[in-house]
């Protein structure tokens, strides 16, 4: 429902990661209780998207990248506000590694 021109987002996972063992999300900022998975992941480009969802150009908004690796949790959050392009990468040197989700919760919970 928000105005302005929308872009269809595509997130790239780090090297070794793929819908078997990682999951993007999008939050808006100032949107409590809001988290939007991306529901696609597309192997032939290696990205993930949401099937329906266009995203206005300008957006804040917080991508967020959850996985596994080694049987801990591994994730990044890209705060940003929404490219005419749509694309985003999650950068390997940028995962936070832990073995507790509730740190991974607490991150997304304290984002604005």
């Amino acid at each position: 429902s928000w105005p302005g021109t929308k872009v269809k987002l595509k997130v790239t996972p780090p090297a070794g990661f793929n819908q078997s063992n990682s999951s993007v999300y999008l939050a808006v900022e100032g949107e409590d209780n809001m988290l939007a998975q991306f529901d696609m992941f597309h192997s032939s480009t290696n990205t993930f998207e949401e099937h329906t969802g266009l995203v206005p150009v300008g957006l804040d908004c917080h991508i967020i990248f959850v996985g596994e690796q080694s049987g801990n949790y591994v994730y990044h959050i890209i705060s940003t506000s929404i490219s005419s392009t749509g694309t985003y990468t999650v950068p390997s040197s940028g995962l936070t590694t832990t073995t507790s989700y509730g740190q991974v919760e607490t991150a997304i919970l304290a984002l604005p």
